[in-house]
């Protein structure tokens, strides 16, 4: 979970991979997924919201900062685990 890409962050532990998309207007979308692994069990959480930006390079810088926030206000509660 070290590796970082270029959809993909890692922010206190956390995984933010950025998953936006082209819309129809050509301009694209924010959403990203977070994840956290904690030894046999994981959480995942999807979140978006209604920004969009001109380029795909745009948008998945703001995916990055979007995320980075979700987890600092607490809204990606990291206590919460899914057992696998």
């Amino acid at each position: 979970m070290n590796q970082e890409s270029p959809n993909k962050v890692i922010y206190h532990g956390c995984e933010i991979q950025a998953q936006s998309r082209q819309l129809d207007t050509g301009t694209w979308t924010l959403n990203i997924e977070i994840t956290h692994h904690y030894g046999s069990g994981v959480k995942c959480q999807q979140f978006s919201a209604s920004n969009t930006y001109q380029t795909r390079e745009e948008a998945v810088k703001h995916c990055f900062l979007f995320g980075k926030k979700m987890i600092d206000e607490g809204m990606f509660a990291l206590e919460t685990v899914v057992t696998q």
